[in-house]
């Protein structure tokens, strides 16, 4: 918590943050994203917590599947997007992985990515 402070007080044009709700109680958690949400600039962060993903309505939403980027997805529409296994028609997203082909489409799918929790155990469901 005391390095995400310290980024936010230099008050950047470009904050960077991995995983900067890790190890942080649920109260501050809160407090945070709501931070992070009104902080005005430009911001990159890698975090697991899809349920906190929320309170970032208006950011882009990108996955990092076995070291590649994918995206650009809006968190606003998390809600309607699914990840299936194997290849499916109308998909906005097709990726080959080590562990077979995903595909991310919109309304319907195999699990949805609003039940997820973080994007490992999303992947260990559809996999």
């Amino acid at each position: 918590m005391f390095g995400n402070i310290m980024a936010l007080g230099s008050k950047p044009k470009l904050l960077l943050l991995d995983e900067p709700f890790e190890n942080v109680d649920q109260s501050r958690r809160i407090k945070l994203a709501n931070t992070l949400a009104g902080f005005g600039e430009e911001v990159v962060m890698v975090t697991h917590e899809f349920d906190l993903l929320r309170k970032f309505q208006d950011w882009k939403l990108y996955f990092m599947i076995e070291g590649t980027l994918y995206g650009a997805f809006s968190v606003k529409d998390l809600d309607e997007l699914y990840i299936s296994r194997g290849e499916r028609p109308g998909s906005i997203l097709t990726v080959k992985t080590s562990f077979g082909t995903l595909t991310i489409t919109r309304g319907e799918g195999d699990v949805a990515l609003k039940n997820a929790t973080s994007i490992n155990k999303l992947i260990e469901e559809v996999a």
